[in-house]
């Protein structure tokens, strides 16, 4: 008996500690990919030089300091169990985001309306991307062939996105307002056009960089097809 309780204890000390290494992981993972795709962001005003360089190591530095130091407090007040599941919430933060609707004519969207239990594309535009003029056509043409098809639009404003809809056509189901580009850098884009091919559960399985095109289309219908 008291052997099965210490070999009971040892299967769930494993199994935590496995969980813990693989949150830790995806937290250094995530973090990486925010300091790229910040220094991408940063070369379009300050060019790849020393003082983008710098200003992402800093501010990442700076992070990593004022959160150590926070993040150290609360530990110090939460159990083992307790520290655990405040980094599986703060990992799950990280995927979990809603935008208001860019148009009053249309939803929003959120995280939870792409765990909807069929693969959807979520295409990355803005009225003032003059390759996104040329990707509704083809837009309209997947959406015409069952492609479910949500919109983010980065920077922009209600009444441009509207004219923008009117004179191009309209392709998508729901349209969220990313007004900072907040959501756009925390999918790994730093440009638009880009599309996400994603998964009934909400995962993304493949990123489109740049306009799809007419010969992109098998590549994407392939793609969806893979995420069903």
């Amino acid at each position: 008996m008291l052997e099965e309780a210490r070999l009971s204890h040892a299967r769930d000390h494993a199994v935590a500690r496995a969980l813990f290494l693989a949150l830790f992981f995806v937290s250094g993972f995530t973090a990486l990919i925010y300091q790229i795709v910040w220094q991408r962001v940063l070369t379009l005003f300050t060019g790849a030089d020393l003082e983008s360089v710098t200003l992402v190591v800093a501010a990442f530095m700076a992070g990593l300091g004022f959160g150590s130091l926070a993040g150290g407090q609360l530990a110090d007040r939460l159990g083992a169990r307790g520290r655990l599941f405040a980094l599986a919430i703060a990992e799950f933060a990280i995927a979990a985001f809603a935008l208001a609707a860019a148009l009053r004519a249309k939803p929003g969207l959120s995280a939870a309306d792409l765990a909807g239990g069929k693969p959807r594309l979520v295409n990355i535009f803005a009225s003032w991307c003059v390759p996104c003029i040329g990707e509704v056509k083809v837009l309209q043409a997947l959406k015409a062939r069952g492609v479910a098809i949500d919109g983010i639009a980065v920077r922009d404003r209600a009444e441009d996105v509207a004219d923008f809809l009117a004179r191009n056509g309209d392709p998508y189901e729901r349209i969220g307002s990313d007004p900072q580009s907040g959501v756009q850098i925390s999918l790994g884009s730093s440009g638009v056009p880009e599309s996400f091919v994603v998964d009934g559960r909400g995962v993304i399985r493949y990123q489109h960089i740049g306009a799809i095109e007419q010969a992109d289309v098998p590549l994407i219908m392939a793609k969806l097809e893979d995420a069903k």
